[in-house]
């Protein structure tokens, strides 16, 4: 390959903004908007290809990861055109782009990253891959869904001065709490059908988070993902669900070359304190 045009692509929902970047000859061309859909880029990559007819060249596209998710990259790469999607978190931002923010100057700066190679290419996962991360995201949503119901409910007893009598916070939502709930009595029966209404939301929560970890149970032993659970679920404190949303997560566990690579895409810094232990009085 003579040249590569580097391709940025500011993408949202109805728009995606373009700009090309010859590296070769260090200009800039070709800023547009288009409408967002996966055939006006491959027409816009073709007039690029055009434009060079007389010379080997390569394009390559790139965009920010965004809730827009990998479609585009997909649908590009399906075409044989090159594109990765990069981490907004390892994009260098400089002082203008704070001041001064456009579509326009975003896809520039996307072209600039791609051809300096000041970027970090996210993983692309598969389709099928992508489709488990959302039930996981689901599943994810419908627990936060289950603690806000039942924070409610207490608020509500809280309010009308019934106090669970037989412990505290850890003892709650058990056999003994549900029964206790079940005595309850009101004065007022629109405090009744308030009650009631709480209660069934805050069962209606626990149904649908049973339903989604028998569903994930069920993937974990499809043959897509069936033995990295198992490889996962044989370290303490990784159930199913914790592994389901790993794979689903991490995608490849083979492009990390170290422990300690995955860790930092983790975030985890471990690290070894100069405290000195001293033992207990009679355990040596």
């Amino acid at each position: 390959m003579n040249t590569i045009i580097y391709v940025g692509m500011d993408v949202h929902k109805d728009t995606y903004s373009l700009c090309a970047f010859d590296a070769q000859n260090q200009c800039i061309f070709s800023e547009t908007t288009i409408k967002a859909e996966v055939v006006h880029v491959l027409k816009y990559v073709k007039s690029i290809e055009n434009r060079y007819n007389d010379k080997d060249i390569a394009v390559v596209c790139g965009y920010e990861a965004g809730p827009t998710g990998f479609s585009l990259c997909r649908d590009l790469q399906k075409a044989k055109v090159s594109c990765v999607v990069m981490a907004p978190s390892y994009l260098p931002k400089s002082p203008d782009n704070k001041r001064r923010k456009t579509d326009k100057i975003d896809a520039r700066g996307l072209a600039l990253h791609l051809a300096h190679n000041t970027y970090k290419a996210v993983n692309v996962l598969s389709p099928e891959l992508e489709s488990i991360k959302e039930l996981t995201r689901v599943r994810a949503s419908a627990t936060r869904a289950k603690k806000r119901a039942k924070q409610i409910l207490l608020s509500f007893l809280l309010r009308k001065g019934m106090v669970y009598p037989f412990g505290g916070r850890a003892k709650y939502w058990t056999q003994k709490f549900d029964a206790w709930l079940k005595t309850l009595e009101f004065a007022n029966p629109l405090d009744r059908y308030s009650f009631e209404e709480y209660l069934t939301e805050v069962n209606h929560q626990v149904g649908r988070v049973a339903r989604l970890d028998e569903k994930i149970a069920e993937i974990a032993e499809t043959n897509l993902i069936e033995k990295e659970v198992r490889k996962l679920c044989c370290f303490n404190g990784i159930s199913t669900y914790t592994a389901v949303s790993l794979i689903s997560e991490v995608g490849d566990f083979h492009r990390f070359e170290k422990a300690s690579h995955f860790a930092n895409y983790l975030g985890l810094c471990p690290g070894v304190s100069g405290v000195t232990i001293i033992p207990r009085p009679g355990s040596w």
